[in-house]
């Protein structure tokens, strides 16, 4: 990341810099039917020069259970 200074006058420029780390979630992209805060499934976790494949964690939220339950497998297998 690098900001470039405009002087007093102007707020300057941030630029974007590279990515090291990354989390992707599988959030709906529609909104039909939801009646609730949109949940995701999984998230997906990559790091810069990474040669393994991405990390994945999965999250299975049984909704009705009282109380509710949400089961998380982590990328190495364990759950919790």
């Amino acid at each position: 990341m690098s900001f470039i200074d405009q002087g007093l006058t102007s707020q300057g420029i941030v630029n974007q810099g590279s990515m090291t780390w990354q989390k992707v979630y599988n959030y709906p992209m529609t909104s039909s039917g939801l009646t609730d805060t949109p949940l995701y499934q999984t998230m997906t976790e990559t790091w810069a020069a990474m040669t393994v494949p991405a990390a994945m964690t999965q999250y299975n939220v049984h909704e009705n259970d009282s109380p509710r339950r949400i089961e998380i497998t982590r990328p190495d297998g364990v759950r919790t």
